[in-house]
């Protein structure tokens, strides 16, 4: 397995759910996404992941919440943990403390904040631009059954 070409795709991956959000459709927050995309990519050393992208609400002020279906749980942990150590090697990003939020919080100040989680064969990530957007989000995605 190579560590660059894994990192490389992940990288890949971070644009694509980063232009995901900044590309799809106008509009305003609703419980079902507006836009919903899907796309496979294969990674070396991970396989196949199904990728799949909803957006939420007006540009500027844009939610996601990103699932990548991988062909077991501990692929989905795997990529979820590769993942994290690519957004953490921004250097900007970082680990916030939240005991509500099952999962992961990350935040970046002037940006917004992110949870990634795993929960089975899915690896996911929401983003959005406050806390309170965050919750409708997680909300959403049925996130509380989500682990670390």
């Amino acid at each position: 397995m190579n560590e660059y070409f894994i990192k490389s795709r992940l990288r890949q991956l971070l644009q694509f759910f980063m232009l995901a959000v900044i590309v799809h459709g106008n509009g305003t927050y609703a419980k079902q996404a507006e836009v919903s995309t899907e796309q496979t990519v294969e990674l070396r050393g991970i396989g196949g992941l199904k990728v799949t992208s909803r957006v939420f609400g007006a540009p500027e002020k844009r939610s996601s919440w990103i699932t990548m279906q991988a062909s077991s749980g501990s692929k989905a942990t795997e990529c979820g943990s590769k993942y994290l150590e690519d957004i953490l090697g921004f250097g900007e990003v970082k680990i916030a403390t939240d005991a509500t939020v099952a999962g992961t919080l990350l935040s970046l100040e002037g940006a917004g904040l992110w949870v990634i989680g795993v929960e089975g064969h899915n690896f996911h990530v929401v983003f959005a631009r406050d806390r309170e957007d965050l919750n409708r989000v997680l909300k959403t995605a049925d996130a509380g059954k989500w682990h670390k």
